[in-house]
């Protein structure tokens, strides 16, 4: 099994001992991320749309330098901070991920292993963020073209 790691500078730099994704076996795993401008290493401003938009941005980058992309992906999986975020989370979502309908789980979450006011963390399918509002992603399986 050829397991490859993948970097791009439009994303942002993985933080911890984790890559921004692995491609194995003609699948792409993304690491979460979070609702950081990857040439400032600033949160963007604003609420869960940009935030959202952002994360997706950032989840873009890392799949094109894995050769895939976003109508490659399977799975997602997004955390949301606030269950009320999710029609503005989902409107910015669809703009993104609405021609490949990927399956997907959706859940509020309390607390992650990460300070400060924002949190990330991973998970095996599309991975996320906290913000003040939004927890979102990784891609668990995106297909190589």
């Amino acid at each position: 099994m050829k397991r490859e790691a993948v970097q791009t500078d439009g994303a942002p730099k993985a933080i911890r001992p984790y890559e921004q994704a692995i491609r194995v076996n003609g699948f792409v795993f993304t690491a979460g991320q979070i609702a950081l401008d990857p040439k400032t290493g600033n949160l963007v401003q604003g609420g869960i749309k940009e935030q959202t938009r952002q994360v997706l941005d950032n989840l873009k980058a890392v799949l094109e330098a894995s050769d895939s992309s976003m109508d490659q992906v399977i799975k997602t999986t997004v955390f949301l901070k606030e269950m009320a975020d999710f029609q503005a989370m989902n409107e910015v979502y669809a703009e993104y991920l609405g021609n490949s309908k990927p399956a997907r789980s959706t859940v509020a979450v309390a607390e992650l292993p990460e300070e400060p006011w924002w949190r990330s963390t991973l998970s095996p399918s599309l991975d996320y963020l906290i913000c003040p509002h939004l927890a979102i992603l990784d891609f668990g399986f995106a297909i190589l073209d």
